[in-house]
């Protein structure tokens, strides 16, 4: 089970650390929804799964247009709640797809400010097999930056195939805008 530590980093700053066995692999954004909702801005968040189901996590928190008090939400719950996407998240507005000197393939992806981007990419990557073992996101001008660090079902290598088929899919997403 993940367990949760909080630090203050000044009276709005947060910083989050999540770290153990997940229930799903979406608790991340589920958590990242959640405190959507909430009005929580994160403004970094490091993510990375050391085994099948076990993860380190670290997130900075941003409460200054939120009404909750940071210590008062329960983030192990709320990772561990299922919520749902939205119809339409919007799409990335820009991408790049490199494969790294392990085999894995790594994803800059950058967005709009939606919980639920990130969700639709983790859908549409599921999609193709592929699994985030480390996620990166931070905040830039007009949103978000993604760095997701993707493999195959068991950690195996992603084909060639499948990058250059998630390559076209994205590429067809972002043609929608």
């Amino acid at each position: 089970m993940l367990e949760a530590n909080l630090k203050p980093q000044s009276s709005q700053i947060q910083q989050l650390t999540l770290a153990g066995r997940a229930s799903h692999p979406h608790w991340v954004v589920w958590l990242l929804s959640a405190l959507a909702r909430e009005k929580v801005a994160v403004a970094s968040a490091i993510v990375s799964r050391t085994d099948v189901a076990t993860w380190d996590a670290n997130f900075t928190l941003d409460f200054t247009r939120s009404r909750v008090r940071p210590e008062m939400l329960d983030y192990v719950r709320l990772a561990s709640t299922e919520s749902s996407l939205t119809l339409a998240p919007p799409a990335p507005t820009r991408f790049l797809m490199s494969r790294r000197a392990d085999g894995s393939l790594e994803l800059l992806v950058e967005a709009p400010d939606h919980p639920d981007v990130l969700g639709g990419l983790l859908h549409r990557l599921a999609g193709h097999a592929l699994f985030p073992s480390e996620i990166t996101l931070w905040a830039v001008r007009l949103g978000l930056r993604h760095k997701l660090v993707l493999r195959g079902i068991s950690g195996t290598r992603p084909s060639e195939a499948t990058e250059e088929n998630v390559e076209r899919a994205l590429a067809r997403l972002i043609r929608k805008l």
